[in-house]
């Protein structure tokens, strides 16, 4: 499951592989290409939280639920939610660009008028280094 989800965050969009929903379909999954054999044993999928011997399982079955939510809650490229997002964190980054922008500009015109109170007849008060 965590390569199927490896895969459609590669490719930015979900593919036909079989993936279990339920821990029930966990338990019956069987793809003897790539080495899953289902199992019948259903304390396997259900181990007791207090027990230490099925701390491991446990364990399992907490990355199981995740892996199963992330793959529930995958989101492709086009989708518009990412893209409402997207254009969300684009318009806050453009805000941020152009208020350092008019920092830049304040800084540059406190420095031309510096240099024209030091050096009147400057080279880089001609129009060439103009910056506006």
């Amino acid at each position: 499951m965590e390569e199927i989800i490896a895969t459609w965050k590669r490719l930015g969009q979900k593919t036909d592989d079989f993936w279990p929903k339920t821990r029930a379909e966990l338990r019956n999954w069987h793809d003897p290409a790539r080495d899953i054999f289902k199992f019948s044993d259903p304390w396997i999928t259900s181990p007791k939280k207090d027990d230490p011997l099925q701390a491991a399982l446990v364990d399992l079955m907490k990355r199981f639920d995740g892996t199963k939510n992330e793959l529930s809650n995958f989101k492709e490229v086009g989708d518009p939610s990412l893209l409402k997002i997207a254009n969300k964190d684009l318009k806050k980054l453009n805000s941020e660009l152009m208020a350092q922008i008019s920092r830049m500009q304040i800084v540059a015109t406190e420095y031309r008028k510096e240099i024209k109170r030091r050096i009147p007849d400057s080279k880089y008060l001609r129009k060439e280094w103009d910056i506006f």
